[in-house]
């Protein structure tokens, strides 16, 4: 059980660098096309390996960085996360 919370703990901070991500984006239009929405994020943990799973309405643009071994960032561009 130890190990599977710390593996949760891993995940947790990845998912918060990923609704900071979300929030800085601007909602509204782009070049006059609808904005992709955000519709969900989950972990799930197998065995050792965790997962992150992030749906949005259609697929978008995104880059990943690794500041710290403990973060991993997902920016989605020009997504609404509302």
């Amino acid at each position: 059980m130890h190990a599977r919370i710390s593996r949760l703990v891993l995940v947790a901070p990845m998912v918060a660098a990923l609704a900071v991500s979300l929030t800085a984006g601007a909602p509204g239009s782009v070049a006059g096309t609808e904005t992709p929405a955000l519709r969900s994020i989950s972990s799930r943990l197998d065995g050792a390996l965790s997962t992150v799973l992030i749906e949005a309405s259609e697929p978008v643009a995104y880059l990943t960085s690794q500041p710290d071994p403990l973060t991993v960032l997902v920016d989605l561009r020009n997504v609404a996360a509302g």
